[in-house]
């Protein structure tokens, strides 16, 4: 058991376990492993007061040497979307690494925004819509798959470029009324859970039959 997962979370053999994540014919295990990314987000966001310099240093060296392992032992090909598909130990500590660093380096982006008024709102359309956009855009990449064939397209500079920028636009047009009706069916189950909690309480109860 321990020499499967070993070889399975650091790149060196992966089992199939992706298989089991298919959802009409959609790979889903990119979504399922890819929530971290969004629930540390969650977390630096809640408490952001826990990630001091030095906190967010050292989660840098230890993924940075995790990500050094998988290349210099382990041999894995460098190509990130080689791991993108089932992403293993190389895919997640090389997308980790690079958060750390983008948050290391948050005061100096946050000056250079100040500065930039447009970018500044670009960054901020993509931090409203940013889940949205994660959840859309592996549909959006698995449709131009199927209607226009543009699978392995990585050594056609052209058809790469052409992929990259029609998901870009299709997820950023879909994620407004995603994000739209994501938080009106968010705010509606928040208003059912609190208001069923608030009628079997008698005080509350009898609090809202008061007013």
């Amino acid at each position: 058991m321990c020499h499967w997962l070993f070889y399975y979370f650091f790149g060196a053999s992966s089992y199939d376990i992706n298989s089991y994540f298919y959802f009409f014919g959609h790979n889903l295990y990119q979504g399922v492993v890819n929530l971290g990314f969004f629930a540390f987000g969650a977390l630096y966001y809640r408490k952001e007061h826990w990630f001091s310099f030095s906190v967010l240093g050292s989660l840098a060296i230890i993924v940075f040497i995790v990500f050094a392992y998988n290349i210099f032992s382990l041999n894995v090909d460098i190509n990130m979307a080689n791991h993108s598909y089932a992403p293993d130990s190389y895919y997640l500590s090389a997308s980790f690494l690079a958060i750390f660093l983008v948050l290391l380096a948050k005061p100096i982006i946050n000056n250079v925004l100040n500065y930039l008024v447009f970018f500044d709102k670009f960054v901020l359309f993509f931090s409203k819509h940013a889940y949205s956009i994660f959840i859309i855009h592996s549909f959006s990449v698995y449709w131009l798959e199927v209607q226009f064939s543009l699978v392995d397209v990585a050594s056609n500079v052209y058809l790469a470029l052409i992929k990259v920028i029609s998901v870009f636009i299709i997820s950023s047009v879909l994620a407004i009324p995603t994000t739209w009706l994501s938080k009106k069916l968010t705010n509606a189950l928040q208003s059912f859970i609190l208001g069923g909690s608030r009628r079997s309480d008698p005080i509350e109860a009898e609090k809202v039959k008061s007013s």
